[in-house]
């Protein structure tokens, strides 16, 4: 298994939400990670308005872009 790194340092914590969205906690920050499936599913602007712009890369702090995730798949992301 390779050494899995967000943007935030290495994970301490992943929680498998759904099916292509994990959260993942690091000892500063976290938040969302999509698959490329699901991210397709997110609008162009709301990944450009990301952190970083890490949306392009499927990635949502947790502090803002975290909403964009539990926004566009509610259901899953209670």
């Amino acid at each position: 298994m390779s050494k899995i790194e967000t943007p935030w340092g290495t994970p301490q914590t992943i929680k498998n939400v759904a099916s292509g969205i994990i959260w993942y906690d690091t000892a500063c920050h976290g938040g969302y990670h999509l698959s490329p499936e699901r991210n397709a599913l997110v609008p162009q602007a709301l990944k450009e308005s990301t952190w970083c712009q890490n949306g392009f890369e499927g990635w949502y702090e947790e502090d803002c872009d975290a909403e964009i995730v539990r926004t566009i798949f509610p259901d899953e992301c209670m």
